[in-house]
C-alpha cells in the first residue's frame, strides 16, 4: 500500500525511519511486501522457521512476526505475562502452550495478546508453526476465522509463513482460504504456489 502520510518531525527519529522504510516500498502491495520479508528473513536469518536450531521451536512473535519474540519486551512495554500462553508461544515452546492450554476455560477463546495486536492464541501458534497447538485450540473451539487488528486471521498467518501443516489443520477446522484482510489479501494469494490445494475456489 503506498505510504500516504506525512513524513514525521525532525525529533521523531524512529518514527522517521519507519516512514521511510515505508515510503521506499513504493506502490509495493502487501502480499509481494510479506513474501519479500520472508525471503530475507531466509537469506539473513537461516534457520529462523525452526527456532534458529533444528528440531527447535520458532520463536515467532504474533501474526507472522518472526523477529517479535526477539524484541526487548520491556522497551516495548509488554505486559509481565509470566507463565501466560502467550509467553510460551512467543518463545515458541509447544509442551508449554500446551500444559498452559490444559487450564484454560472457554472464556479464553475470545482473548486477545495482550502485544495490542489484536491476535488471538491461534493466530500466534499458526505463526510459529506449532501444529500440536494449532490442532488443540481448534480442537478445544478456537475460532479459526478471527481475525486480528489487520483483518489477518490464523490462515493468513500459517501461509505467509509457510506452515502448510498448519494450514492444513486450520482450514479442516473451517478457515476460509478466501477471507480477505484489511488489505484485501486471502490466505489463497498469500500461500506460496506449490500449495495448490489451496487455492480459492473460484465462481
Amino acid at each position: 500500500m503506498q505510504c500516504d502520510t506525512a513524513r514525521p518531525g525532525f525529533f521523531d527519529w524512529k518514527g522517521r525511519a519507519k516512514w521511510d522504510a515505508w515510503n521506499n516500498l513504493g506502490a509495493m502491495d502487501k502480499t509481494e511486501a510479506m513474501t519479500e520479508y520472508v525471503g530475507l528473513l531466509h537469506d539473513q536469518v537461516p534457520g529462523w522457521d525452526r527456532g534458529g536450531k533444528a528440531g527447535g521451536g520458532n520463536p515467532m512473535g504474533p501474526v507472522c512476526s518472526t523477529i517479535a519474540g526477539a524484541m526487548d519486551r520491556e522497551e516495548e512495554g509488554l505486559a509481565d505475562d509470566a507463565g501466560s500462553i502467550w509467553e510460551a508461544l512467543r518463545a515458541g515452546d509447544e509442551a508449554a502452550a500446551l500444559a498452559v492450554l490444559a487450564g484454560l476455560g472457554a472464556g479464553e477463546r475470545d482473548a486477545r495478546d495482550p502485544d495490542g495486536r489484536g491476535c488471538t492464541a491461534l493466530h500466534m501458534a499458526a505463526d510459529a508453526g506449532l501444529l500440536g497447538v494449532v490442532t488443540a485450540l481448534l480442537g478445544r473451539g478456537w475460532d479459526a476465522n478471527a481475525a486480528d487488528e489487520e483483518g489477518m486471521t490464523p490462515l493468513h498467518c500459517a501461509a505467509v509463513c509457510g506452515h502448510e501443516a498448519c494450514a492444513r489443520a486450520l482450514v479442516g477446522g473451517g478457515a476460509d482460504v478466501g477471507a480477505p484482510d484489511s488489505d484485501g489479501s486471502t490466505p489463497a494469494e498469500c500461500a506460496p504456489a506449490s500449495w495448490a490445494w489451496m487455492a480459492a475456489p473460484t465462481g
